[in-house]
């Protein structure tokens, strides 16, 4: 999908770039940047992240539940790779249910001379071009894919959250309770949770436009009412709607041919 980022009134936050299409599969956007010293927001987007930050150790951040008010120091360069929901599992040899809300040095869960080549890279282009050969290095896996969860997280995102699990596992040819468990396996979350997210994104990204007000935006998003988004948001991004100062939004997923 291509990947679009949400202007925050701070004008701190990375710029993204979408992947090529050889990457698409697996890698949601590349976003890079150089902070000046502002905060904004990242809301939970069912994915994984390769984070490299000027100064410090790489790390992998895990599946997020809850928002998290990022602030870097004014001048800090940043480069990150984000891959679609369940795809950074294939690379990176830990178990994402350890990482929900947490994160690890990167060089201990992926190749050290992959890491070292991302971070000592003269430029974003160079970046980019080391991640495409880790990604396409079929050496480099450490699981297979799992086109059923692509599918049930494509399946989601095109509903916004609404679509019944149930009918999703049925979609993918799995019952429920196998689909949880491929879904803990690959993002460290459940459907049910993940449907949640799509949800909130949904609602997000409403917001964003400007051209609704919230009991509009509730009811689009499939919300019972406006209470009832304004605690969702709370619960995920633990700040009402005209609190959050947003980074990176996505945009719902096409479904996989």
């Amino acid at each position: 999908m291509d990947t679009t980022i949400l202007p925050s009134e701070s004008g701190s936050m990375p710029r993204t770039r979408t992947p090529p299409p050889s990457l698409a599969r697996w890698v949601d956007a590349f976003w890079f940047g150089e902070s000046d010293g502002s905060t904004f927001d990242v809301l939970p987007d069912g994915c994984m992240d390769f984070v490299f930050i000027e100064g410090r150790r790489p790390v992998l951040v895990g599946t997020m539940t809850c928002a998290e008010a990022v602030r870097l120091s004014a001048g800090t360069r940043s480069f990150g790779v984000r891959f679609r929901p369940g795809a950074a599992a294939l690379f990176a040899d830990v178990s994402p249910a350890e990482l929900v809300d947490a994160r690890a040095p990167l060089d201990a869960v992926v190749s050290p001379a992959f890491v070292r080549r991302v971070r000592d890279a003269s430029s974003d282009a160079e970046r980019v071009r080391q991640t495409l050969a880790l990604v396409l290095d079929g050496a480099a896996r450490v699981r297979r894919a799992e086109p059923r969860v692509e599918r049930a997280c494509a399946l989601l995102d095109a509903s916004h959250g609404g679509r019944r699990i149930v009918e999703v596992a049925r979609e993918v040819g799995i019952g429920t309770r196998q689909l949880e468990r491929l879904f803990v396996e690959r993002l460290g979350i459940g459907p049910k949770r993940y449907a949640r997210i799509a949800r909130m994104q949904h609602a997000e990204r409403l917001r964003r436009a400007g051209t609704l007000r919230g009991a509009e935006i509730a009811a689009r998003a499939g919300y019972a009412d406006e209470a009832h988004l304004c605690r969702e948001l709370r619960a995920l991004c633990g700040a009402a709607p005209a609190e959050l100062d947003v980074a990176f939004v996505q945009p719902p997923a096409a479904l996989p041919r």
